[in-house]
């Protein structure tokens, strides 16, 4: 078996994705914040990014439960909606990461950029499994 087969699961990749918001809304609401001596991004900025990863978390979550109600369609259609979001995220996030770029630690700078690299990989896996997804749908 494939160490990555878990990748072809819909359930697992909302999951996954799911627990990256969580773990965005708490790094940006609650522990980055601790450590401002080394992470200067504006606490509004943390606030906001914190909040959005909980509403990712939300619905990539309840994704995860639905996803065995609704069609191979309509989950390639959740999929194919979080990766939007996902690589909405990225823009904005790297739209602050320009726009305060004098004002940002190396830290800051890291974290973002890592952010999003993970957060890319997580969106192609959902694109791939969303094509697959409508691909076996038009076949059978």
């Amino acid at each position: 078996m494939n160490m990555f087969s878990f990748l072809n699961n819909p359930k697992w990749l909302f999951v996954i994705d799911g627990l990256g918001g969580l773990l965005t809304f708490l790094m940006y609401g609650f522990i980055l914040p601790q450590f401002s001596a080394y992470f200067f991004l504006p606490p509004s900025i943390m606030s906001t990014f914190s909040w959005i990863g909980l509403g990712y978390a939300i619905f990539s979550l309840l994704c995860s439960k639905l996803h065995t109600l609704a069609s191979s369609k309509l989950t390639a259609r959740m999929l194919q909606f979080i990766a939007i979001a996902n690589v909405l995220f990225c823009v904005l996030s790297l739209s602050v990461l320009i726009s305060q770029f004098e004002g940002l630690s190396r830290f800051d700078i890291a974290y973002l950029l890592y952010e999003k690299l993970v957060i890319l990989t997580l969106v192609a896996a959902e694109v791939r499994l969303s094509f697959v997804l409508e691909k076996s749908k038009r076949q059978t």
